[in-house]
């Protein structure tokens, strides 16, 4: 394929084709993967629905232990999202290898996610924390000094933290939403990461739907789209399971590992089987991102060798 910038229907097909093209690396890589997430979530679904129902009519000396339980359910949780940022450094690194030209290999990604997975966890632990401090704290604000003038006031206060919250968290997260590309590629870390995706991300005085803001979130938008497409599907029977045993709506879904014991396995299995083909193609797609910004704005790699070419061809 031809190494000039790509619009964004570009790099959505230069995805497809390429995970289509080395579709055995990605799934050998995303499977484990999405087996040790599914199970670290559903288990901490599983620690939080039972401490829920034992907290019902307990006084506060005696759900202490339960609240200690809650505690290690979030951790659960926790884990399970640290798992997908280690994934995503494999993932990274297998895309470059093939932008590069070069044959990804599975093993040589693992190498790469055991020497650059700790930069990135602490990088997004800092993005996170960043994220919280600009979006929470003004908006308790806000909310705080509204609810002091009165119920008009807590309304629009409550209003205005919640546009404060969303407003800033989409600005800022299109701005740092590069850091794995330049943790992983670059080999930057926390702050450096940050900044470097912000450069990346700067709009530059283009139109505003050729700004890569825009064409990020188009991207995404996409990745959403299918991810909740599948999210939907396992939803299905975890509905009628609810509406079949009287289940509580407003405390969300069972957890899977709620549900008969005959059905677990086969939708577990079913989850994470296709779950690991769809999981690579937000850091795909990213990658394949980061790279046309680099092309576009520093020149990188205009004339790539033939191996390239092919390497991305459909």
């Amino acid at each position: 394929m031809d190494r000039a910038p790509r619009s964004t229907g570009e790099i959505l097909s230069d995805a497809v084709s390429l995970l289509r093209r080395h579709f055995r690396a990605y799934y050998a890589l995303a499977l484990p993967f999405c087996t040790v997430d599914l199970l670290l979530r559903e288990g901490g679904n599983a620690v939080m629905d039972t401490a829920r129902r034992q907290l019902t009519g307990l006084e506060l000396a005696s759900a202490v232990p339960v609240l200690a339980s809650l505690s290690g359910a979030l951790g659960l949780i926790f884990s399970s999202l640290i798992v997908g940022t280690l994934l995503s450094v494999a993932l990274i690194h297998l895309t470059a290898e093939v932008w590069a030209g070069r044959q990804p290999v599975t093993k040589d990604a693992l190498q790469v996610m055991v020497r650059r997975g700790p930069a990135l966890v602490v990088t997004a632990l800092l993005f996170l924390l960043a994220l919280g401090l600009a979006t929470m704290v003004p908006a308790m604000v806000v909310a705080v000094v509204g609810a002091l003038l009165g119920t008009v006031g807590a309304v629009l206060g409550g209003v205005g933290a919640a546009v404060w919250v969303l407003v800033i968290a989409l600005v800022l997260s299109l701005r740092w939403l590069l850091y794995p590309q330049a943790t992983v590629v670059e080999e930057r870390f926390a702050a450096g990461a940050l900044s470097r995706s912000t450069a990346l991300m700067a709009a530059r005085g283009l139109p505003f739907f050729e700004s890569p803001k825009v064409r990020l979130s188009l991207l995404f938008l996409v990745t959403f789209a299918l991810s909740a497409t599948l999210s939907s599907l396992f939803a299905g029977p975890r509905l009628i399971w609810a509406l079949a045993t009287g289940w509580e709506l407003q405390n969300g879904l069972p957890p899977l590992l709620g549900m008969p014991l005959w059905s677990v396995v086969p939708l577990a299995l079913t989850e994470v089987a296709l779950q690991a083909v769809i999981a690579p193609l937000g850091a795909v797609l990213t990658t394949l991102f980061y790279f046309d910004l680099r092309v576009r704005f520093e020149g990188l790699d205009l004339d790539p060798p033939p191996s390239a070419q092919s390497a991305l061809a459909a």
